[in-house]
């Protein structure tokens, strides 16, 4: 079996591969998307509008939130902090909520060596990144 189908069947799974992260099978077609590898956000401006990817790891929707959900992504190099407003969240409730790996477009926000992407727009990659099943 070829790494990225081992890589695929961890995840799939186990929800992780000792092996390799399915995002470095992908990242030239993600390159070529215009999607950032997560740990670019370190270097980047408060404000700089991004799109980023990853394997969803956590929601959250805290009641003193107010509606607010928090998604952890990480990719082959970091983790990634994402915010959805409710109004976004309204519009790709689906894929907050079932996607497994997606990308993320919106502005970097950076306050107190914490660093958020402030989601504008979600996509579901779980097709390209096999995570269905």
């Amino acid at each position: 079996m070829p790494l990225g189908e081992e890589v695929v069947n961890d995840y799939r799974f186990l929800r992780l591969s000792l092996r390799a992260h399915p995002a470095q099978f992908l990242r030239a077609d993600l390159s070529k998307r215009g999607i950032l590898r997560n740990e670019a956000l370190r270097n980047l401006k408060t404000g700089t509008r991004v799109k980023i990817s990853g394997l969803v790891t956590c929601r959250q929707r805290p009641g003193s939130a107010n509606g607010v959900v928090f998604i952890t992504i990480e990719d082959e190099s970091a983790v990634a902090n994402v915010i959805v407003w409710p109004r976004t969240f309204e519009r790709v409730r689906p894929i907050v909520l079932g996607a497994r790996y997606i990308s993320v477009r919106g502005p970097v926000q950076s306050e107190s060596g914490v660093i958020h992407v402030v989601a504008d727009t979600l996509e579901d990659l779980d097709t390209l990144a096999g995570a269905t099943g």
